[in-house]
């Protein structure tokens, strides 16, 4: 075997051994929800007039989530609960409301709070960041 085939074997090799099952895996931790102004909605509905068709309002309640939306170098179960533990710790000090209100401004203490409860388990975790999402309940 000629020296450069075995330098790339072994090469190959020295890779394949560093590289374990770990690779990013995304999730997404509800932080938490709470009702928000209903929301509305406008449908046309036959009239009592035939061939007329007349608006109807409809409202429903309206929920925001909260979400941390974390990616991580894992695919240990415990370490993904961990993470999601730590994510809800963190929304608790940096406050539910403020993460509703503008989570880039709920930003800095959520991070200072999940960076230090994540410890030794912290370099798992590639990239964060905090979302809202609103929900309407229609029937």
């Amino acid at each position: 075997m000629k020296l450069n085939n075995i330098i790339n074997i072994t090469l190959f090799a020295i890779l394949l051994a560093n590289t374990n099952a770990s690779y990013a895996q995304n999730m997404k931790v509800e932080l938490g929800w709470g009702n928000i102004t209903p929301c509305s909605r406008v449908t046309w509905v036959d009239s009592s007039i035939p061939g007329i068709k007349a608006p109807k309002v409809e409202m429903a309640e309206q929920r925001l989530h909260a979400y941390a939306n974390v990616s991580a170098m894992t695919s240990s179960q415990d370490v993904f609960n961990y993470i999601q533990q730590c994510a809800v710790r963190a929304a608790t000090v940096a406050g539910l409301s403020a993460i509703f209100a503008s989570p880039a401004a709920a930003m800095p203490a959520f991070e200072s709070e999940f960076s230090e409860c994540l410890g030794n388990i912290g370099s798992n975790v590639i990239d964060f960041n905090l979302s809202v999402e609103p929900e309407c309940l229609w029937n």
